[in-house]
């Protein structure tokens, strides 16, 4: 496998995601729920006194790379947003019902959800480009056995083809 950096990070996530992935809702949900799933991850730590470094790495990679798919969407660099990040305490994330729900009215600053990922990890004693690394190693192993199973079954790959 190629190495992961920084300026790599984007195209290689994209590699991993499915056609239908990419529209806003399913990104903006994508990042507000991983962020939640990361702090809860975080919060067991106060029930099992025991951090679960790995599985909030993995929680955190998924942030990332919801972020890389919004910088995709918006035709960013996931680069230039991670050197442009900072210091990030908090996040404010709207949780919306599904009645109100509605592309139009999606609050989402990326470069405030990359900081305060990065700043969570940093807290926790974790490289945030751990977090990246993991993220597509555990996207490949998945896209790689969903095409293995697939294509025993002569069903199609990944991404809708048959091969």
């Amino acid at each position: 496998m190629e190495e992961i950096t920084i300026k790599n990070y984007q195209e290689l996530a994209m590699c991993t995601r499915l056609p239908s992935d990419k529209n806003w809702e399913y990104c903006y949900c994508l990042i507000a729920s991983e962020i939640y799933e990361a702090f809860g991850k975080w919060g067991k730590q106060f029930r099992d006194n025991k951090l679960y470094k790995d599985a909030l790495k993995d929680k955190l990679g998924d942030v990332f790379g919801g972020i890389a798919l919004a910088c995709e969407l918006d035709g960013e660099k996931f680069e230039n947003l991670w050197y442009r990040s900072y210091k990030q305490y908090f996040l404010l994330i709207e949780a919306i019902t599904p009645h109100k729900f509605s592309k139009g009215g999606l609050i989402l600053n990326k470069l405030s959800a990359l900081s305060f990922a990065k700043t969570f990890a940093e807290e926790c004693g974790i490289d945030p480009l751990d977090c990246l690394k993991r993220n597509i190693a555990k996207l490949a192993n998945r896209q790689a056995e969903y095409k293995r199973r697939n294509n025993r079954s002569g069903k199609r790959n990944y991404y809708g083809k048959r091969e």
